[in-house]
């Protein structure tokens, strides 16, 4: 069958800034799903009930700017593209933002909830204003498919070192201040630095090559455009329940080694362990791809992440060691489920096209990280409201049910979760014979313009 030469290869230049770009906004993301739920509880004061409530309600609130963004970003026209200027002008209010999140007033409970509700959501638009054109950027940058799994995979590789250094570097350098509610501010006003730095870099580093006919289209088809979507659908929900498994293991971390093993202090060695295998997934990803398929290797990641996970949950506090290992596999096996995600979704760029006659990058990329906000809402909900019900005391020794209960948001909900994603993708139709026929078919129509490089 006849290939379609789609697109000239990147150097790794453009590979790498458009990589690191990830680092930047991880530094973002994983101080939230690592950390804010213990800042809220532990630093702030705030009950784990209101915690479970403020991020199911501000980030569903959240969800609800990706389409617009995405939509706005689809007609953004500027010397720079479409997606690029976002990275310039956003990192500043980004970085800011999320300063402010990790810092609490001195007041009653009540206002120190209504704090943490506004800034939380402020960051989480801001974010979206940032994250959404950056994510694009995969789809206009090139049109060949194992491009786009290396282009992930060096993403993904900076996204993990941006997880590390969150993960290893937070609660040391918080130790270095007089109190956690001085240490979390000022260790995010480190991060914020970098966060501009790399942004600023990524923007100067990339160039958006595939332009498409500036074709107008009322906000109402985006929704219909997506409804016609199988394959965006699919992996949308996918990543749905994957998201939610990070959220709620991420975020039960510092919990189950305070409580459930009683041993706080390993919580470095434990990131720094399990997130080297991270790193080798990362790599090699685009050998696992071309060799079997992106589907293929999705479903055998999210098979390991299951395993994993539900051997984990029998783990008792004296088994250290195989707390460790199985930890360690299933980082790698999420590891690889995150670079074949991202890799598969510019795809369904293709495939709208295909469909519907309509480049909508944005709109395709918004209707994803819509996905994903909601699944840090139910994760960010499950794991306040599930403390809340097994009786977590914060501070204080704790009871059976409520260690059984952290024990379970650590690695049984996740497991179960990679389960739904491995049955999800199961129904996923772009194979890589399927990507050629659509690429050919659009080019027999005639709409080689709307997907041309520059």
């Amino acid at each position: 069958m006849e290939q379609i030469n789609s697109s000239i290869r990147l150097g790794w230049r453009e590979r790498i800034g458009f990589g690191v770009g990830d680092f930047a906004h991880n530094l973002v993301f994983h101080s939230i799903l690592t950390y804010l739920t213990y800042f809220y509880t532990d630093v702030a004061g705030i009950s784990a009930a209101s915690v479970g409530i403020i991020f199911l309600v501000t980030r569903i609130w959240d969800g609800i700017n990706d389409p617009i963004m995405g939509f706005i970003a689809d007609r953004t026209r500027s010397r720079w593209g479409k997606f690029r200027p976002y990275l310039l002008f956003g990192a500043i209010p980004m970085a800011a933002i999320l300063v402010a999140t990790f810092w609490s007033p001195d007041a009653s409970v009540g206002m120190k909830t209504t704090y943490a509700a506004l800034s939380y959501t402020l960051l989480g638009m801001i974010y979206t204003m940032v994250n959404i054109p950056y994510s694009s950027l995969t789809a206009v940058m090139t049109r060949d498919t194992q491009e786009r799994t290396v282009l992930t995979s060096v993403r993904m590789l900076m996204s993990g070192l941006g997880m590390m250094t969150v993960i290893i570097a937070t609660k040391p350098l918080v130790d270095l201040f007089p109190s956690e509610k001085a240490g979390y501010p000022s260790v995010m006003a480190i991060y914020a630095i970098a966060i501009v730095a790399v942004n600023w870099y990524t923007f100067a580093s990339v160039r958006e090559r595939v332009v498409e006919v500036k074709k107008s289209y009322p906000v109402f088809r985006s929704f219909l455009m997506i409804a016609q979507n199988t394959p965006l659908l699919l992996l949308g929900i996918s990543a749905f329940a994957g998201l939610s498994a990070l959220t709620v293991r991420n975020a039960s971390i510092m919990y189950y080694f305070e409580y459930y093993l009683g041993k706080k202090d390993m919580v470095p060695v434990f990131f720094m362990v399990t997130s080297i295998p991270a790193v080798l997934a990362y790599g090699i990803a685009p050998w696992l791809s071309q060799k079997y398929g992106k589907k293929t290797t999705f479903i055998a990641a999210n098979a390991g992440t299951f395993i994993a996970g539900t051997i984990l949950f029998f783990c008792t506090p004296t088994m250290i060691a195989a707390i460790f290992v199985l930890s360690t596999f299933f980082n790698f096996f999420g590891a690889l489920v995150g670079v074949m995600t991202w890799s598969m979704l510019p795809d369904t760029v293709e495939y709208n096209q295909w469909k519907t006659g309509i480049r909508a990058d944005g709109v395709v990329y918004s209707v994803f990280s819509l996905s994903q906000k909601m699944a840090m809402a139910a994760g960010g909900g499950l794991m306040g409201m599930a403390l809340a019900l097994v009786g977590y005391v914060p501070k204080a020794a704790q009871s059976p049910e409520a260690l059984s209960g952290i024990s379970a948001l650590f690695a049984l909900v996740p497991a179960l979760f990679g389960l739904v994603s491995l049955v999800l993708i199961l129904f996923y139709p772009i194979t890589n014979e399927f990507y050629q026929k659509i690429l050919r078919e659009i080019a027999e129509r005639g709409e080689e313009a709307s997907g041309s490089i520059k």
